[in-house]
């Protein structure tokens, strides 16, 4: 199961590559922001998350199912500030363990 550590890198590496001007204007408060100060598109946010969210399940090898991508996407929007959108990526890709 990836980190949410993981996740957090993976977002941020992808928006400081798709917006790098809103990237250094945010600092250190790039989490904060809302997605859609990054991204002006709800079609692009959504499929900014779901390719996060299948890159981060990647990492250990997993396969999340087209059901979890359309929740995830349904879930998070242009309002969904930044961490909020990495802790719902972070759920989606969580694996329980058996007891």
């Amino acid at each position: 199961m990836p980190f949410i550590d993981d996740v957090e890198q993976l977002l941020k590496d992808r928006i400081r590559a798709d917006s790098p001007q809103q990237f250094s204007q945010a600092g250190t408060v790039w989490k904060e922001l809302r997605l859609g100060f990054y991204y002006q598109d709800e079609n692009v946010a959504d499929i900014v998350a779901a390719d996060i969210a299948v890159q981060a399940a990647a990492l250990d090898q997993l396969k999340l199912s087209d059901n979890v991508l359309r929740l995830l996407q349904r879930d998070i929007n242009l309002d969904t500030p930044v961490t909020n959108a990495i802790n719902r990526i972070f759920v989606a890709t969580f694996v329980p363990e058996p007891l």
